[in-house]
């Protein structure tokens, strides 16, 4: 039992690779196995935002498998301003690269446990972008973008409007 503990701890801080994420899984390892949770402190686009970590350190998140078109970044910041508001507590789930450089990198869960990341491309406002190695989601986000297509929902309608 105590060699499985050791190892899932050691595993999570080898994924992660970010001071915030490393400080965070370091002081909290069994209580936040799998995710991170922050509490939104701004909104910069569709797919960014700043969160406070519990270490109070504030890092931008950057939504993983998420590419929004330049025509479609006023209405996506639009949607993700209207999910996410300050103070809101969002949970961060890293995949295997857990920063671009600038951003931390996440799949972003709301209270109420829907991701972000796929409403947005659900609903239209986003396409699926896998890069690898962050695939862990890969199936799901294409069956959403593809049926996104297929209903016509925003990016993809005739009119480039978001359908409700």
């Amino acid at each position: 039992m105590h060699a499985f503990i050791a190892f899932s701890a050691g595993f999570v801080l080898i994924l992660v690779s970010c001071s915030g994420y490393e400080e965070v899984k370091r002081k909290f390892p069994l209580v936040f196995p799998n995710y991170v949770q922050c509490n939104v402190t701004n909104v910069i686009d569709g797919d960014k935002f700043d969160c406070q970590l519990p270490n109070i350190q504030i890092e931008r998140i950057k939504l993983i498998g998420v590419q929004i078109p330049a025509s479609f970044k006023e209405r996506a910041g639009s949607f993700t301003r209207s999910e996410l508001y300050r103070g809101l507590p969002v949970r961060l789930e890293p995949d295997q690269l857990t920063s671009d450089g600038v951003n931390l990198l996440a799949y972003v869960y709301l209270p109420g446990g829907q991701m972000l990341n796929s409403l947005l491309i659900e609903q239209g406002y986003a396409e699926y972008s896998g890069e690898s190695p962050n695939l862990r989601y890969e199936k799901y986000f294409s069956n959403l973008e593809s049926e996104a297509k297929e209903e016509g929902k925003g990016l993809w309608g005739k009119n480039k409007e978001i359908n409700e």
